[in-house]
C-alpha cells in the first residue's frame, strides 16, 4: 500500500459548538440546530481503542450527547508505550490521499479545517511545508484549493524527475495533543478503562464493571487483526523510526520523498514546543519496536543536509538529540475500514450486536481523525437514532464541489475568502474564534 506523502507515525484530533450536554444537528448549509441531549443520553457506546482515532471519536460522540466509555490496553496517558502509534506520530498535515481517493480527501479536508481553528490555543501551530517528490506526484496534489499559499517550487539541487510544492499547513506535538484530547474527553464525561478485550462481543455483556454497550466502535488499530469477531487478516504494521531534537530555529517543514516510495526518506517537522521530529522509514510488515541506531544516524545525516538550523552552531555534532522513537503505524491492505456491521451474538442471547469499525488508517491518523470521527458519528446515529443522522458526503460529485461549499456536518468552517483569480481556492484568514466556539 504505497503512501502518497512522506512516511510519518500516526494512528489516529478540534473544536465544536455548544456546551457539554447539548448536541447539534448540522445541515448541509452549516446551520446549527440544537437537539435536546435527552434524546440520546441513555445510550451507551463503548469505544475499543485509546489512540487518536478512538479518543477523537469519543469526544465527537460525547459532544452529541452519547454516554461513552473508552476501553483499551494502551491509554493516552501511556506516552512511553510502543503498543500503539499515537504518541510517536510526526503529526503534521501533509496529504496521503491520491488524486482520486475522495474518501480520504474528505477526511483530511475536514480535519485540516478543525486543526486550523486550533492554532490560537497553542496546541496546533501554523507551518510552512515544502514537499519534494516526483513530477507526477506534485501534479496530483489535490489540496491546492485548501492549503494557503500553494505554489510550485524548484528543488534545491537538480535531480531528474523531481519537483516540489510549498504551502501553509499545520503541525502539532503528538504526545501533548493526545493528552489535551484525553483531558477534553474526561471533561465531557467520557470514561476510560484499562481493559483489553479478546472479543468484540464482550462489551455487550456488561462485564468487568462496564455498563452494557448499545453499540461498539472498533478503533483497535493493529488489535483488529486478532480481535475475535473481527479477525481482519488485512491489518498490518508499518514500522516507523524518528529522532526528536531540540531545534527552536527550525520554522519550516521539509519533506523529501523518493519517487519510488523507498522504505527510508527524509523529513523535518517542527513542533509547537520548539522541538522537531526527524524521519524516517516506512517498513511494511515489520513488527520490530527496537531502535535501529544505524538508521537513527542516517536520519540525522539526511535531515541535516536539508536544514543546517537543526544545530544551534551549524555543526552536525552539535545537534541536540532528545530521543529516538519507534512506532508501528496501524495500516490495512486496501485502505482504512470504516463501516457499520451487525454481528450475530455468538451465544444467541441478543438479537445482534451493532458495531462501527474505524481502523487501518496507517500513517494518516492525526490528519484524518476528525473526518473519520464525523463519519463514525453518522453511522452510530443512523443506527441508534435514524431521524437525527447527519447528512454524509457520499458522492464523488459532492467531493469535487467541496471547495465551493461548506462541508456537510462541519460544525464551523474557518473564515474564508475567495481569490479573484481562482474561484476554487479556499484561503484561510488569521484564525478567528467565534464567541460561541468552545475550543478543546
Amino acid at each position: 500500500m504505497p503512501p502518497h506523502a512522506i512516511p510519518r507515525f500516526a494512528q489516529s484530533n478540534l473544536h465544536w459548538l455548544g456546551t457539554p450536554g447539548q448536541t447539534f444537528h448540522t445541515t448541509y448549509k452549516g446551520t446549527i440546530m440544537p437537539v435536546p441531549s435527552s434524546i440520546t443520553s441513555n445510550q451507551h457506546i463503548v469505544v475499543l481503542g485509546g489512540g487518536v482515532i478512538g479518543v477523537t471519536t469519543a469526544v465527537t460522540l460525547a459532544r452529541q450527547g452519547y454516554k461513552v466509555t473508552v476501553c483499551a490496553r494502551d491509554l493516552p496517558t501511556d506516552s512511553e508505550s510502543t503498543g500503539f502509534a499515537s504518541p510517536w506520530a510526526g503529526a503534521n498535515w501533509a496529504t496521503f490521499a491520491s488524486k482520486y481517493d475522495y474518501r480520504l480527501q474528505r477526511w483530511e479536508e475536514h480535519t485540516f479545517k478543525q486543526l486550523w481553528n486550533l492554532i490560537p490555543t497553542g496546541h496546533v501551530m501554523e507551518l510552512p511545508i515544502t514537499v519534494y517528490k516526483s513530477e507526477q506526484g506534485i501534479k496530483d496534489l489535490w489540496h491546492k484549493h485548501l492549503t494557503p499559499n500553494f505554489r510550485r517550487v524548484h528543488p534545491p539541487c537538480a535531480k531528474p524527475g523531481v519537483s516540489g510544492a510549498a504551502f501553509t499547513s499545520v503541525s502539532l506535538s503528538a504526545p501533548d495533543y493526545l493528552q489535551h484530547l484525553y483531558k477534553t474527553a474526561v471533561q465531557l464525561g467520557v470514561g476510560f478503562i484499562r481493559k483489553s478485550f479478546n472479543s468484540i462481543h464482550e462489551p455487550f455483556q456488561g462485564a468487568h464493571g462496564i455498563p452494557t454497550a448499545d453499540l461498539v466502535v472498533n478503533a483497535t488499530g493493529l488489535g483488529a487483526r486478532k480481535l475475535d469477531g473481527c479477525n481482519d487478516p488485512q491489518v498490518m504494521p508499518i514500522r516507523g523510526q524518528t529522532v526528536v531534537v531540540d531545534a527552536p530555529n527550525v520554522k519550516e517543514c521539509v519533506m523529501a520523498l523518493d519517487s519510488s516510495y523507498s522504505s527510508e526518506s527524509a523529513y523535518i517537522i517542527p513542533r509547537p514546543n520548539g522541538q522537531a521530529i526527524l524521519g524516517g522509514c516506512f517498513q511494511v510488515g515489520n513488527w520490530d519496536t527496537e531502535v535501529d541506531i544505524d538508521m537513527g544516524q542516517r536520519i540525522l545525516e539526511r535531515c541535516f543536509e536539508l536544514n543546517k538550523n537543526l544545530s544551534p552552531t551549524g555543526k552536525f555534532e552539535d545537534i541536540k538529540v532528545v530521543r529516538h522513537n519507534v512506532g508501528l503505524r496501524p495500516a490495512r491492505e486496501g485502505g482504512a475500514r470504516l463501516e457499520f456491521e451487525f454481528l450475530e451474538d455468538p451465544q444467541g442471547f441478543d438479537e445482534g450486536h451493532p458495531v462501527v469499525h474505524a481502523y487501518g488508517i496507517g500513517p494518516a491518523g492525526y490528519q484524518c481523525s476528525w473526518g473519520m470521527a464525523r463519519d463514525v458519528f453518522n453511522l452510530v446515529d443512523e443506527h441508534l437514532k435514524p431521524t437525527r443522522s447527519l447528512d454524509m458526503v457520499a458522492t464523488t460529485d459532492s467531493i469535487k464541489q467541496s471547495a465551493n461549499t461548506t462541508p456537510r456536518s462541519c460544525p464551523v468552517a474557518p473564515t474564508t475568502t475567495r481569490s479573484r483569480s481562482s474561484s476554487q481556492r479556499w484561503i484561510p484568514q488569521s484564525p478567528i474564534i467565534s464567541p460561541q466556539t468552545v475550543l478543546i
